[in-house]
């Protein structure tokens, strides 16, 4: 759990990832670079960091193709059984190469490592291939297809390259993702140690230092107004395709951010029924239809103070929704501290403040600021147009059954809601940002037991 066992002390990791890109899968989004010059098609290294945000699709990671029918490709995906292959081939027939694990990986709250290493010099064929993930190497295989010797596939040919794309007749294949410094390494089979290291059992980044060859790169994503630029020093630089700077993200493998959770469904909080976040886990549209629910993935920890914030971007004919935070496993049928869109808040005691200002404007955005050592909930709205922030009311004081409270919001109303969080991965200006902090791991308590004093639970 990267970021999460050291509670994300910045003290913990000898290299910091400062952001992550984004992607969309309802924007096909996606980046793309087409070589001018060939490469060494037998030996090269991919190395990334991946954030998941949907399962149960195939999801391309960085692959390339010659866009034809019949495609010739070779891809390095989780596929649609959420497990990771490497394969390449023509399309129409079989695999020439196809490694693909048993594991099959579901966390959607965690950061990926995964480094695909290719030699087809090697004489032994389980040489020639090599999966590994958060330094490990995957030996349990579910497909163990390693082509032959010498053989040249599709990458560092002189044709299309992308990451979150295909690009063929495959069916493009587009997903939602963040992902983080990516590393590829033209002529060399590398293994994870370049990219990453093990401390006090975490395996966490280091900086790659070692050369990248003729049609390497590295994209770390450091400028959201150039987002595919090579900084290798190769210049072999992405073209961002449906990708604004917005979706260069603070997000990262040592400072995790929390996001909406697709796995938690509405059954847990007796209420009707949850909705598939979008766009990173950041956006809903709850239909209508009274208790859609929505609620963030990690648990807030005292005592620290904790801030988000909800934007409502689309409404039906009128607007009703709550957002709030509870317990985990807790119900929310009378919410345990909430604000309404109709200008109330309370909490499940039924304490409330009424005739507060309404959040039911396309454009308004309200803040939540959670302080685990105070006890206390505050809400503040900035209204569409406005550039400035104004409290909703007075402090709330958290129930004493709350313990480690999670975010949710929901539809109360028989109109559709859409709307974004930000929990500090977008960058939001708070309206006290000196006492309350973005929702990321870089904010948790540190344990007790911590890898900072070199403790290994």
């Amino acid at each position: 759990l990267f970021g999460i066992a050291a509670g994300g002390s910045s003290e913990f990791y000898g290299f910091q990832i400062g952001n992550s890109l984004r992607l969309n899968r309802n924007d096909s989004a996606n980046l793309s670079r087409t070589p001018s010059s060939q490469g060494d098609r037998r030996t090269h290294t991919i190395s990334l960091w991946v954030k998941r945000s949907e399962l149960g699709r195939t999801t391309r990671l960085f692959g390339a193709t010659n866009n034809s029918t019949n495609a010739s490709y070779q891809f390095l995906e989780f596929n649609s059984n959420d497990k990771i292959r490497y394969y390449g081939g023509t399309e129409g027939s079989s695999a020439n190469f196809n490694i693909q694990t048993n594991a099959v990986f579901r966390d959607v709250s965690a950061w990926y490592h995964i480094v695909a290493a290719q030699d087809t010099t090697q004489a032994t064929s389980s040489n020639r291939f090599k999966l590994y993930v958060n330094g490990t190497q995957i030996t349990s295989l579910a497909n163990s297809t390693y082509g032959s010797q010498n053989a040249q596939y599709r990458i560092n040919q002189t044709e299309a390259h992308y990451v979150n794309k295909d690009g063929s007749s495959l069916g493009n294949n587009y997903s939602t993702y963040y992902v983080a410094e990516v590393n590829f390494i033209d002529g060399q089979a590398l293994n994870p140690t370049s990219f990453g290291e093990t401390k006090s059992g975490v395996w966490i980044p280091k900086e790659y230092t070692g050369s990248y060859g003729t049609n390497g790169f590295h994209l770390e994503f450091a400028d959201s107004s150039n987002i595919g630029d090579d900084t290798s020093g190769n210049t072999n630089d992405f073209t961002p395709v449906n990708l604004e700077a917005i979706d260069v993200t603070l997000d990262s493998p040592t400072n995790n951010f929390a996001t909406l959770n697709p796995l938690i469904k509405s059954s847990t909080y007796g209420l009707q029924s949850a909705p598939d976040p979008t766009n990173g886990n950041l956006n809903i549209a709850m239909p209508g239809g009274t208790n859609n629910i929505a609620v963030s993935t990690f648990e807030l920890q005292a005592p620290n103070k904790y801030r988000c914030s909800f934007e409502l971007t689309s409404i039906g004919s009128s607007t009703n929704f709550e957002l709030g935070i509870c317990n985990v496993t807790d119900s929310i049928n009378n919410g345990d501290v909430f604000y309404n869109s109709s200008g109330t808040i309370g909490n499940e005691s039924g304490t409330q403040q009424s005739g507060l200002t309404d959040a039911n404007t396309v454009g308004d955005i309200v803040e939540i600021l959670i302080d685990l050592d105070a006890n206390n909930v505050k809400f503040a709205l900035k209204e569409n147009g406005s550039s400035t922030w104004a409290a909703l009311g007075t402090a709330e004081s958290i129930t004493a059954n709350v313990t480690n409270p999670i975010v949710w919001v929901r539809e109360q109303g028989s109109n559709n809601i859409n709307g974004k969080f930000d929990f500090g991965q977008l960058g939001y200006v708070g309206s006290d940002d000196n006492n309350y902090s973005p929702m990321s791991t870089a904010n948790l308590p540190e344990p007790s037991i911590t890898p900072l004093d070199d403790d290994i639970p």
